[in-house]
C-alpha cells in the first residue's frame, strides 16, 4: 500500500531536523459577523441533526457491543462523562474482552510498532533512490518523523483507535497541531461523532458532541492573552459560573469538521483553507460561534474495519461475535444457578413447621424442632427436588463457544504460535496456517493503510513542513512525488505470501536444470531478486540498480577478456621461447632442414 504525499517542495531557509518546531504554529482562527455568525450555527445545527438520525440505526447495536464487550468505551447520552460506576455488571465471562485486546495489541504491534521500523519513504522513479543525497534525506526525514510519533501520544492513541474498530467497526482519531510534540492525537468513542463520506465513499465530515469543563472553554475560547478575556463568545452562565469560581461544571460544546465551501486553492489564508472546523456552545448565543478556524488537510482520521455497500459506519469482529458473547453471558449465569441449587437446594417443608422456623443449612449448623409436633427432622425440611447439574458439559460446550468467539476477533493468528502443539508439527505447516490466517486479515490491512495510516503520514509530514523542522530538500527531489510503503511486520507477511511461489519456480527450475542446464535460460534470475526484495521490504539501497549491475557484469566480462588475452599472450611466448630453446640445441654442422633455412636467411633467422 502507498500514497503520495503533496509535492516536495524546498522550504526557504529550512533548518535541520528536529523533533520540536522553532516557533508556534500561526493562529488560524477567522473572525465573522454576527449575521454570518448566525447563519453558520444554523447550517452546522440542521446538519448535526441530519447525521445523527442518521447514525441513530447503529447506536443500539453500539450500545450492546458495549455492555458485554468493552463497556468503558461508547457515549451514547450527553451525561455519559467522567462517570466511575461500574459498567461492567453484564459482562459475566470476560473471554469477548480479552480477545478484543489481544487483537488491538497484534494489530500495534504488527501494524505500528513504536519498536521497529513500520514504513518508508521513497519516490516514483526507483533510480532516485540510488541518489546519495536523495537516499540520505529520505531516511532523515523517515527518523524524524519516527521520532515525532514517539514523542506525541500517537501510539497511545493508535492502540484505542485498534479497540475501537474491533468493537464498534468506526474509529475516530483527530491529529492537532502542537508546539512541543509537532503533533497531538484525540481520540473518539462510539456515540460521540457522527460522519459524513465524499463521493468516493471516504470520510471528509465529522461533528462531534463533546463536554468540557468551564475552565477548559475559557481557557480554550474565551482567554485571548494572559488576564485578557472575550466574553462575547460565550453564554452568560459560562461567565458567571467562572466569576463564582465554579470552574468544573460542564458546558455541551459541538466540533463540526467539514469542506470549506469557501476554499480556494490558490489562497493561503484560513478562510479559505480545503476544510474548516467550527465550535459552538449548545444552548450558546445565536450570533455567535466559539471559534472557527482552518485546515490544509482533514485532520480526522476515521478508519472502518469493513464496509457492506454504502454504509457509513463500518461492522467489526465485536459485532459479528456478539451472538455467541451474549450466549456465554447466559451460560454461566445459568451454570451458577445450577451449582447454587445443587449446594443449596430449595426445601420442603412440612405445613406443621412453624413459618418462623430456621433452616441452618450451614456446615455444622443445627436446626431446632418441635418433636411433639410428631415431625422429625428429615419430614421438617427435605429439598424438593435433587439437582445435580452436568457441569463438565456444560462446559465443554461453553469452551466451544468461547472458541468461536476467539476465532471472531483473529486471537488463532496471535497466539498461533505458542498455543500450537510442537510435537509432530512441521516448520512448514506452521507456515502454511499463517499465511491462511494473514490472507484472511488482508483486506483489513489494505483499510487500515488507506484510512489510518496514509492520512496520519501525510498530515504529519505536512505539519512539519510548515513548521520548518524538515532537512532541505536536494534538487533532485523538487517537484518529485514521494511514497510511502508500509514494511511492518504484519504488510511483510502479507507480501511474503507471494515469495513461496517464486522460491517453488525456482527449486522447479534448479532440479530441471540438473537434467537440462539449458532451461535455466527461461528463468529471469534478476528479476527474481527484485521481486523477492520487494515482498520482504529489504532496504532499496541493499539491491543494486539493473543499469549499475549490467556496468559491473561488463567490467567483469572485460577484465575477464583481458585475462584470457593475457594468458593467451603468455602461452604464445612459451611456445616462441620453448622453439628458441629447441633452434640453439640443433645441431647444424650437417645438412637438414635448419641449414636449409639459414642460407636461404642469409644466416639470420
Amino acid at each position: 500500500m502507498e500514497t503520495l504525499l503533496q509535492k516536495a517542495q524546498p522550504p526557504s531557509g529550512a533548518a535541520p531536523p528536529r523533533p520540536v518546531p522553532p516557533r508556534p504554529p500561526a493562529t488560524k482562527t477567522i473572525s465573522v459577523s454576527p449575521a454570518e455568525a448566525t447563519r453558520i450555527r444554523q447550517q452546522v445545527q440542521q446538519r448535526h441533526a441530519a447525521l445523527k438520525s442518521e447514525r441513530e440505526s447503529w447506536v443500539d447495536h453500539w450500545r450492546q457491543v458495549s455492555d458485554v464487550v468493552l463497556p468503558r468505551r461508547g457515549r451514547f447520552l450527553t451525561s455519559d462523562r467522567n462517570k466511575g460506576s461500574r459498567r461492567n455488571r453484564k459482562v459475566i465471562d470476560n473471554t469477548a474482552t480479552l480477545a478484543l485486546r489481544d487483537l488491538a495489541s497484534g494489530l500495534m504491534g504488527g501494524v505500528t510498532s513504536p519498536a521497529r521500523p513500520w514504513f518508508r519513504l521513497s519516490t516514483q522513479r526507483p533510480g532516485l533512490i540510488e541518489d546519495g543525497d536523495a537516499s540520505r534525506w529520505l531516511a532523515d526525514v523517515e527518523r524524524l518523523m519516527r521520532e515525532i510519533f514517539n514523542r506525541s501520544n500517537t501510539y497511545n492513541a493508535l492502540f484505542s483507535v485498534y479497540e475501537e474498530l474491533a468493537a464498534f467497526g468506526t474509529a475516530a482519531m483527530l491529529v492537532y497541531e502542537d508546539y512541543d510534540t509537532v503533533i497531538s492525537c484525540e481520540t473518539l468513542t462510539a456515540g460521540q461523532y457522527c460522519v459524513a463520506p465524499d463521493k468516493h465513499g471516504r470520510v471528509h465530515a465529522l461533528y462531534r458532541d463533546h463536554a468540557m469543563t468551564v475552565e477548559q472553554v475559557v481557557q480554550e475560547f474565551v482567554e485571548t492573552a494572559p488576564g485578557d478575556y472575550d466574553w462575547s463568545v460565550v453564554s452568560d452562565a459560562v461567565r458567571q459560573q467562572w466569576e463564582r469560581g465554579q470552574r468544573d461544571g460542564w458546558v455541551d460544546v459541538v466540533q463540526a469538521i467539514e469542506p470549506n465551501p469557501d476554499h480556494r486553492p490558490d489562497s493561503k489564508l484560513a478562510r479559505h483553507a480545503r476544510f474548516r472546523s467550527l465550535w459552538l456552545e449548545v444552548g450558546g448565543r445565536p450570533d455567535r460561534l466559539l471559534r472557527l478556524s482552518g485546515f490544509q488537510e482533514f485532520p480526522a482520521l476515521c478508519p472502518r474495519w469493513n464496509i457492506a455497500g454504502a454504509d457509513i459506519y463500518g461492522t467489526s469482529p465485536a459485532m459479528d461475535a456478539l451472538g455467541d458473547v451474549e450466549q456465554l453471558q447466559m451460560q454461566e449465569r445459568e451454570k451458577a444457578k445450577a451449582i447454587q441449587k445443587m449446594v443449596n437446594p430449595p426445601l420442603n417443608v412440612p405445613t406443621s413447621t412453624q413459618r418462623n422456623a430456621v433452616v441452618n443449612a450451614l456446615p455444622n449448623g443445627i436446626t431446632y424442632f418441635d418433636p411433639t409436633s410428631g415431625g422429625t427432622t428429615a419430614a421438617m425440611a427435605t429439598p424438593l427436588y435433587q439437582v445435580q447439574p452436568r457441569v463438565m458439559e456444560l462446559q465443554q460446550d461453553m469452551e466451544i463457544v468461547r472458541q468461536r468467539v476467539r476465532s471472531a476477533f483473529h486471537a488463532d493468528l496471535w497466539r498461533m504460535i505458542t498455543d500450537l502443539d510442537r510435537s509432530g508439527i512441521t516448520a512448514t505447516e506452521v507456515d502454511a496456517r499463517r499465511e491462511e490466517k494473514l490472507v484472511m486479515l488482508g483486506p483489513v490491512l489494505e483499510r487500515l493503510h488507506h484510512e489510518l495510516l496514509d492520512p496520519l503520514i501525510d498530515r504529519t509530514f505536512a505539519i512539519a513542513q510548515r513548521a520548518g523542522i524538515l532537512p532541505e530538500i536536494p534538487e533532485v527531489l523538487g517537484g518529485q512525488d514521494i511514497r510511502v510503503e508500509y514494511i511492518s511486520m504484519l504488510a511483510q507477511a502479507q507480501r511474503a505470501v507471494a515469495i513461496n511461489g517464486i522460491e517453488r519456480m525456482v527449486g522447479f527450475v534448479g532440479q530441471l536444470a540438473q537434467m537440462d542446464p539449458s532451461v535455466l535460460d527461461k528463468l529471469d534470475r534478476d528479476q527474481a531478486v527484485d521481486e523477492v526484495a520487494e515482498a520482504i521490504g529489504a532496504p532499496p539501497r541493499l539491491i543494486r540498480s539493473d543499469t549499475e549491475v549490467g556496468q559491473m557484469r561488463e567490467q567483469r566480462a572485460q577484465a575477464q577478456a583481458q585475462q584470457a588475452q593475457a594468458q593467451q599472450q603468455m602461452a604464445m611466448m612459451q611456445q616462441v621461447a620453448q622453439g628458441a630453446q629447441t633452434l640453439s640445441q640443433t645441431d647444424t654442422s650437417g645438412q637438414n632442414a635448419l641449414t636449409d633455412l639459414l642460407a636461404l636467411t642469409g644466416g639470420v633467422l
